[in-house]
């Protein structure tokens, strides 16, 4: 893990109404780094990580990302009219009005994935699980500086769960900084730091 930071939020605070949802958040993410964001369902995860997409406008304090980001949601966003080839094809035209694609990373995570057999198969008639793997893919083929991961494995068997973190480890050892978000961490000897969210507040967990 480098000591160059590529993102970081200071003093983020976010309400609706009379309800106050972050309270001066801070949190710093250096390149390489895995931090874990974990937080119960109405901590304000959510607004958290839009706010830092800026899918949401913060009342108060700064957001500074260095570099290009992936996102992957817990909800599903990919388009299941499309065949899986389809699908990444369309992604990859999106990406590449940003930034460059390097189609033998993606092949490399099809393969990882075990997608292969799949690719001219509708997303539609595909398990909730292949297409979590789908959409995890789409996040990452980009190569991202920042990658923001929200509930990334739901549905995934052990393997394909092994293989999720293998991914995320070259993604770290190659400088990106990862932020995964859940409702509660496995494996927390894997993350470099560990953040709870708790009534809109933001700390390092012990």
């Amino acid at each position: 893990m480098s000591t160059e930071m590529i993102g970081e939020c200071l003093d983020l605070s976010k309400s609706f109404g009379h309800q106050r949802v972050l309270q001066n958040c801070n949190l710093v993410l250096h390149k390489g780094e895995l931090l874990g964001l974990v937080g119960e369902n109405g901590s304000g995860k959510s607004t958290f990580v839009k706010c830092l997409l800026g899918y949401l406008k913060p009342d108060s304090g700064s957001i500074i990302l260095h570099g290009s980001v992936g996102y992957c949601p817990q909800e599903e966003i990919i388009n299941r009219t499309y065949t899986v080839a389809e699908h990444f094809a369309f992604i990859r035209d999106i990406y590449a009005q940003h930034c460059s694609v390097d189609a033998n990373y993606v092949n490399h995570l099809i393969s990882e994935f075990r997608l292969k057999d799949y690719m001219n198969e509708l997303i539609a008639t595909l398990s909730g699980g292949t297409r979590q793997k789908i959409q995890f893919i789409t996040s990452i083929m980009h190569q991202p500086r920042i990658l923001l991961l929200d509930e990334p494995y739901g549905g995934f068997d052990w393997e394909m769960y092994l293989t999720f973190w293998k991914i995320i480890e070259e993604m770290c050892q190659l400088g990106t900084g990862v932020v995964l978000i859940t409702h509660f961490v496995y494996d927390n000897k894997r993350f470099n730091k560990i953040y709870k969210l708790k009534n809109g507040v933001l700390n390092e967990a012990n």
